[in-house]
C-alpha cells in the first residue's frame, strides 16, 4: 500500500465494510501503511480494551515515525479522548493539550483528517461561544 490506500480510511464508516482477508493483510503487514490501516480499523472498530488500545499505539506510533501524516491526527485523537496507554504505568492518559498540538502538527504535514478536525473543532468552540 502507498498514499492512495489513505483515501481509504477518510470516512470511517467505511470500515465495516473492510473484507476478513483485507483485515487480515492489514494486520500482518509490515510498512507503515498497513499498520496504520489496520490501527484505524482496530480503534473505530473494534473494543477499547487495554491489549487491543496497546495494538493500536504501537501501530499508529511506528506510522508516525514513518512519516504518515494521518497516523498522527489518530495519535492526537487517542490523547484526547483519553485512549493513549502509557506502556510504563498501564494507565490510559487523557491530554488534551497534547491532542491538540498533534492534531495542529498532523495538520501542517498535510493531513485531510486533521484538517477537518480543526475545521470541526472551530465550529464547536464558535457554536459554544455563542451559547454562553
Amino acid at each position: 500500500p502507498g498514499k492512495e490506500f489513505l483515501k481509504h480510511f477518510l470516512d470511517k464508516r467505511d470500515l465495516f465494510f473492510f473484507s476478513p482477508q483485507m483485515v487480515e493483510k492489514l494486520r500482518t503487514g509490515s510498512d507503515p501503511y498497513s499498520k496504520y490501516g489496520y490501527a484505524r480499523w482496530l480503534y473505530i472498530t473494534g473494543a477499547h480494551n487495554k491489549e487491543n488500545l496497546r495494538i493500536v499505539r504501537d501501530c499508529i506510533e511506528f506510522a508516525v515515525e514513518n512519516g504518515i501524516a494521518d497516523a498522527m491526527y489518530v495519535l492526537s485523537r487517542l490523547y484526547h479522548n483519553g485512549d493513549y496507554l502509557d506502556e510504563n504505568s498501564g494507565i490510559m492518559l487523557l491530554d488534551r493539550k497534547r491532542g491538540k498540538e498533534l492534531l495542529a502538527a498532523a495538520d501542517s504535514k498535510g493531513s485531510e483528517l486533521a484538517k477537518l478536525q480543526r475545521i470541526d473543532d472551530s465550529f464547536l468552540e464558535k457554536l459554544h461561544m455563542k451559547k454562553v
